[in-house]
């Protein structure tokens, strides 16, 4: 601890509060853009393909953001049983349908059920590497403990 307060110059309090700030404004920041999209799809009638790469980016945090609190230890599997975990899959799953439905990607209920199977596919990738990020944090939280 000694080395880090001496390499930035800053205590663990000044330490706190950068990462308090910086996770505040990249909320704030990551709203913004969901809040830009939503305005150009619902009321600019844009393209998709318009505000595709703001999409992507959001996407992106949201996934990573994720794997990042699994691998830092701020959410710990045994907090979660098999019941939960289920949960949480199947709201992925509608959340994903929903979101199909309201972009508009498919007419009729043929293309629904292949998009439904994709969507049904990746929330279940997501959810196994959540899982395996949740455990291998785990994993090093103990170790790290043990260590101390």
């Amino acid at each position: 601890m000694h080395n880090k307060a001496k390499l930035t110059g800053l205590d663990e309090r000044g330490r706190d509060s950068i990462k308090t700030i910086a996770s505040i404004m990249y909320f704030i920041n990551l709203q913004v853009i969901i809040f830009d999209v939503l305005i150009r799809q619902i009321f600019l009638k844009q393209d998709y393909h318009d505000f595709e790469d703001l999409a992507v980016i959001i996407v992106f945090n949201a996934l990573v953001f994720l794997i990042a609190v699994f691998w830092k230890g701020g959410i710990t599997i045994p907090r979660f049983n098999m019941l939960t975990i289920g949960a949480v899959y199947v709201a992925i799953l509608i959340i994903g349908s929903l979101l199909g439905v309201l972009i508009g990607r498919f007419s009729g209920w043929g293309g629904y059920w292949p998009y439904l199977g994709r969507v049904a596919g990746v929330s279940a990738i997501l959810l196994c590497i959540y899982i395996l990020a949740a455990w291998l944090g785990n994993r090093r939280m103990n170790k790290l403990s043990e260590e101390q």
